[in-house]
């Protein structure tokens, strides 16, 4: 319904019409008269809302009064006598009745309104728009996996420590024929990814800031890219740079990206065909021409042969959620962005229909610098002294004393906090100080890591300490230096690293594994 008022541009609008107005507006909007009002124009959702024809409503009026707002003048002063005004009036239904209506004001000249109805705001949501019922589901469920996830991890990484730990002693015996040796290490190779499995899982049960060292890339891409594929019909290939340039990251996380940007180029190629994964230097002044910042950077691509991206859909795929799979989660490419992004990179599609899908992440480089590699169990450091070992794992605490005693350290163990705290007075007091405290950092039934290190350094401010945990983003870990700890090792740890981390702890520099 639209009267010939309505196709009068309005002043205020610079020229737009009401006509347009109410058009462009998806809310039951009215244009009524200050003085009786009358309802001048409307659009069709306004005419639904009081259940009645478009065409019916001219000449009718929208309510029956509205106090202190019968002029513009009136509306500015009532508009400017406090916060943002949106009122509830009855409005005058067309079969008789009134329903109650939030509504907004605003004058369009000395003698009309515009009234525009809002929609309703549950009470347990006044500053908000409503959450449906499955969305609300949805995050309930979500939150119970990041728990369930979290501590399934956590437990996990304990269970794997124990593993690994045992599999460095038993490589450690030289009576091994190479055969043995071989199994060994290969049952070695599959605690490593089922360590990055656990990292992927806290990853997504904590958000997991990455605990960065210097990593050679080559070997992270082609597992985590032929563990992707396994049990499709896709082949991957590689090219990476012969002098790829090392990168400060969390080797599992860039592993969860690589592995999330395979499983969704095979997942593109339900038939079958070629994986490229590529790796590349991007010197700085490329990178700068690419909106990167002035940063040397190495650029991961991954580029599958399917039938490509729809445009409809390339300013959504990094959304949570969005999905175009039957039964995906929408979680993959939104994760795999917010890891780029904590890594001060940036993760870029490339896609033409009917051509493919080219995904690039690209990570801050470091030339020129040096990636430490643990060396085998025969070819460790030299170290002595006395460890208190803490850990509410019973078998972590059979296996450590074995490992520390294989590197030269005399070993006392402890369940919790409360207990190394004890255990190191007594040795205070007989004159046997440890070199050495390692402690867990969470003990669930008992005092943590944190707690005891505060313990402790009231004991001896002069203990040097070093953190474990299986939850490598902990924000104790990634700033133990703050919390008083001298070094950290996150679990599950091999004999050559935890004997990396002693020997600097122990020539004093605070460095974590």
């Amino acid at each position: 319904m639209h009267s010939s008022e309505s196709r009068q541009p309005i002043p205020a609008l610079h020229g737009i019409t009401a006509e347009c107005l109410l058009a462009a507006q998806p809310l039951p909007t009215w244009i009524c008269s200050f003085d009786t009002w009358e309802i001048l124009a409307a659009n069709q959702a306004a005419a639904g809302h009081l259940g009645a024809s478009l065409g019916s409503l001219a000449g009718q009026r929208l309510v029956d009064s509205a106090p202190g707002v019968g002029t513009a003048h009136a509306l500015s002063a009532w508009a400017d006598s406090g916060p943002v005004r949106e009122p509830v009036w009855l409005l005058r239904r067309a079969g008789g009745g009134t329903v109650a209506t939030r509504v907004a004001l605003a004058a369009l000249d000395p003698a009309r309104v515009l009234v525009t109805a809002l929609p309703v705001i549950p009470p347990s949501s006044p500053a908000g728009p409503r959450r449906t019922e499955e969305e609300l589901l949805r995050d309930a469920k979500r939150e119970s996996l990041e728990l369930l996830a979290g501590g399934v991890a956590h437990d996990f990484n304990n269970l794997l420590t124990a593993l690994l730990g045992n599999l460095s002693l038993a490589q450690m015996d030289s009576g091994l024929s190479a055969e043995v040796r071989e199994w060994l290490d290969e049952a070695e190779k599959a605690t490593g990814r089922a360590r990055d499995l656990t990292q992927q899982l806290l990853t997504f049960a904590k958000g997991g800031e990455p605990v960065r060292r210097l990593v050679d890339l080559g070997s992270c891409l082609r597992e985590a890219a032929q563990f992707a594929r396994q049990g499709s019909r896709v082949r991957c290939e590689f090219s990476l740079a012969t002098d790829l340039w090392p990168a400060e990251v969390d080797a599992g996380q860039v592993g969860q990206v690589v592995h999330n940007l395979v499983l969704n180029a095979v997942q593109a190629m339900a038939r079958g065909g070629v994986v490229t994964v590529t790796a590349r230097n991007v010197p700085r002044e490329r990178a700068h021409q690419l909106g990167l910042g002035s940063h040397h950077f190495v650029v991961i691509e991954v580029r599958d042969e399917g039938p490509g991206i729809k445009p409809a859909d390339m300013a959504r795929i990094f959304q949570p959620y969005f999905t175009t799979k039957s039964k995906g989660s929408g979680l993959g490419l939104a994760t795999s962005q917010t890891i780029a992004r904590r890594h001060f990179g940036a993760l870029r599609v490339e896609s033409e229909p009917g051509r493919g899908a080219a995904f690039l992440l690209y990570l801050p480089a470091k030339p020129g610098a040096r990636v430490e590699r643990h060396g085998d169990a025969g070819a460790l450091p030299a170290l002595s002294g006395r460890v208190l070992f803490m850990d509410d794992e019973p078998a972590i605490r059979q296996m450590a004393p074995n490992l520390l005693h294989r590197l030269g350290f005399e070993t006392e163990v402890a369940s919790d906090g409360r207990e190394a705290i004890e255990r190191y007075a007594r040795a205070l007091e007989t004159g046997r100080r440890f070199d050495v405290v390692i402690l867990d950092l969470t003990v669930p039934a008992g005092v943590g890591g944190l707690e005891a290190m505060q313990g402790l350094h009231a004991l001896d401010p002069k203990v040097k300490v070093l953190v474990s945990s299986g939850y490598a983003g902990d924000p104790v870990l990634l700033n133990f230096r703050e919390h008083g700890f001298a070094g950290m090792v996150t679990k599950p740890y091999c004999l050559t690293e935890l004997a990396s981390v002693l020997g600097r702890v122990l020539e004093g520099d605070a460095t974590k594994v």
